[in-house]
């Protein structure tokens, strides 16, 4: 029982930690406009390769990472409430603002002069969401899950830095580390919870 624990624990981990990959400088070859549709109904019009990019999300601190990206600000609930940066980051962040949920969001963000903010769940946020989309590009929820799966997450950053093939390498090599800690420990095979953790899916899934 606790082998297979340990093994739950450390298929997350390589989920949570894209980070481990290799990372790339992002591809500035091009800077076509680039436009997201909302699932509820809303549009974000990317216009160019952003190079400020604020996090307020820890899967999107994690992706931005995956690609080689270090966002100017990030907001991290573990390291805010223990006031220690999650291990699995190790010193990538150190030249980036943590953002303070206690404080003036909005005007924490608005120091790091953003080109695109992405924000989960933010849209709730009374009036605080719209004044993030009159500083950059906002980006709420993708899908219409509790928690958005981060394989979509990571396809949608490679549309965003225009480096689809680097999304394609990066869920590969992450699927790739669950299939073989699936073929080390068998009794994770077909764990529901295991998938639902994994792919980010609502619970009535």
């Amino acid at each position: 029982m606790m082998r297979t624990r340990a093994a739950l624990v450390a298929i997350l981990a390589v989920v949570a930690a894209l980070v481990v990959g290799a990372c790339s400088a992002p591809d500035e070859s091009t800077s076509a406009p680039v436009q997201i549709n909302l699932p509820d109904g809303r549009q974000v019009t990317v216009p160019g390769t952003p190079e400020r990019i604020v996090t307020l999300g820890g899967q999107w601190t994690d992706v931005a990472l995956s690609f080689g990206v270090t966002p100017v600000g990030y907001f991290d609930s573990a390291e805010v409430q223990s006031g220690s940066r999650s291990p699995w980051f190790g010193d990538k962040l150190a030249d980036s603002t943590l953002v303070n949920p206690s404080g003036d969001i909005v005007g924490q963000v608005a120091k790091l002069n953003p080109d695109l903010i992405l924000a989960p769940g933010f849209a709730s946020m009374e009036d605080g969401y719209d004044k993030l989309t009159k500083l950059a590009p906002t980006i709420d929820k993708i899908s219409g899950a509790e928690v958005d799966p981060w394989n979509d997450m990571v396809t949608l950053m490679g549309t965003i830095l225009h480096q689809p093939e680097k999304a394609t390498e990066i869920i590969d090599g992450v699927n790739s580390k669950i299939s073989a800690l699936a073929t080390e420990f068998p009794k994770l095979k077909g764990n529901v919870e295991m998938q639902r953790r994994l792919a980010a899916l609502p619970p009535e899934v």
